[in-house]
């Protein structure tokens, strides 16, 4: 063993401490340049900027692949309509197209799967006007009225959907088709009075014998 390598064992083992501190400035240096070179490069195009893929009108499953594909964190809301086919992407932000940092957030607004749901109001017992106005003040449009003979006109007797009774704070859907039954007066014949039709009748048939219709004798 060379004299250099002897000496560095001596200085070694006449102080450990030093030796072993210096040992791990050495070893953290090259845990440092070991994570720069290996990251270094991930780093670099994980902050590069890219463009939006365009997502909107596509299912939420394949705009969210999509999107997670392309190294976003995918945030998602949802919104009630009766126009667009449940989970359908409505709207994305940030908008296609646009130039955005890889690795940012991106967010999708879709169509949710269940129906959107509101109570009954009240309705029972006052006009039609009254009740069409709580009724769509709730977000239920699709209504039908149907008369129905009553001592009183215009006077709301009840509602049903999918032939059930509504009653006040029921909750149903808001696309549910509403059938208003609202009373109409009926006139049950002609008002007479206190004269009896038969003889009304009489009387006129024997005015017309009386004019001048008769023979001269």
């Amino acid at each position: 063993m060379s004299g250099k390598k002897i000496g560095i064992v001596r200085f070694w083992h006449k102080h450990p401490v030093l030796m072993n501190f210096l040992s791990i400035i050495v070893v953290a240096v090259l845990l440092v340049w070991l994570v720069g070179v290996v990251f270094l490069n991930y780093w670099t195009r994980h902050g590069e900027e890219i463009e939006m893929p365009q997502v909107k009108n596509l299912s939420v499953t394949d705009a969210a692949r999509i999107l997670r594909d392309a190294e976003f964190e995918v945030k998602l809301d949802s919104i009630y309509s009766n126009d667009v086919a449940p989970g359908t992407v409505v709207k994305q932000s940030p908008p296609e197209n646009s130039m955005v940092k890889s690795g940012g957030t991106a967010w999708l607004i879709y169509v949710c799967y269940s129906t959107k749901k509101a109570k009954v109001p009240e309705f029972v017992d006052g006009s039609l006007a009254a009740a069409l106005s709580n009724f769509h003040s709730r977000g239920f449009e699709n209504t039908e009225v149907v008369e129905v003979p009553s001592e009183q006109n215009d006077l709301v007797l009840g509602a049903t959907y999918n032939g059930l009774e509504l009653k006040p704070g029921m909750e149903i859907p808001v696309n549910a088709r509403i059938v208003i039954k609202v009373g109409v007066s009926v006139n049950h014949g002609i008002d007479y009075g206190d004269e009896n039709p038969e003889d009304s009748d009489a009387e006129f048939i024997e005015s017309i014998f009386d004019d001048d219709f008769g023979y001269d004798e």
